[in-house]
């Protein structure tokens, strides 16, 4: 476990500081050079600040360095898609979804690339699991809120209320 104060870190990252956050990060690192929570922290400084390369590189080193933490695994999927690589995300989400195969966030995930790739049957597939359901069954049990929608009063007037129409 960490026994540096990350707090700091934190504290500067939600204040909009991500500058002052890497620069804490890398002090720490040089007593603990090794230590996962920081490396994260300086990934996700170097991520805010615009330097993707950087911040890759380390997500990519978590995976090599603890490849049977799921957490990793999922940042660095996470990363990859942020930067377009959807084939190298779809595998990263894959290893990370065999770690934790009922999490169904990293599913949700896992299937959101795949629907972004166009694998469409396997993105079914992946959210089966990620919801027990099939589309049509979640749909019916959580219907859409366009009963609630607002239609302009001149719209009304012309068309009526748009009907449903079941097919």
């Amino acid at each position: 476990m960490n026994d540096l104060p990350v707090d700091p870190i934190v504290a500067a990252l939600e204040g909009g500081d991500p500058l002052a956050a890497e620069g804490l990060c890398r002090s720490q690192l040089q007593q603990k050079p090794d230590d996962a929570q920081l490396l994260v922290l300086l990934a996700l400084c170097l991520w805010r600040q615009g330097k993707r390369q950087e911040g890759l590189e380390l997500y990519a080193g978590l995976t090599r360095t603890h490849p049977h933490d799921s957490a990793h695994w999922r940042n660095y999927a996470a990363a990859l898609r942020e930067i377009g690589d959807l084939e190298a995300s779809e595998r990263a989400y894959q290893t990370a979804s065999r770690l934790v195969p009922d999490d169904a966030e990293l599913l949700e995930l896992y299937g959101l690339v795949q629907m972004d790739l166009g694998k469409v049957v396997e993105a079914r597939n992946t959210l089966l699991r990620a919801f027990g359901k099939s589309p049509t069954v979640y749909r019916s049990e959580f219907p859409p809120a366009s009963h609630q929608a607002r239609i302009p009063a001149c719209v009304m007037r012309v068309y009526g209320r748009p009907q449903r129409q079941h097919v």
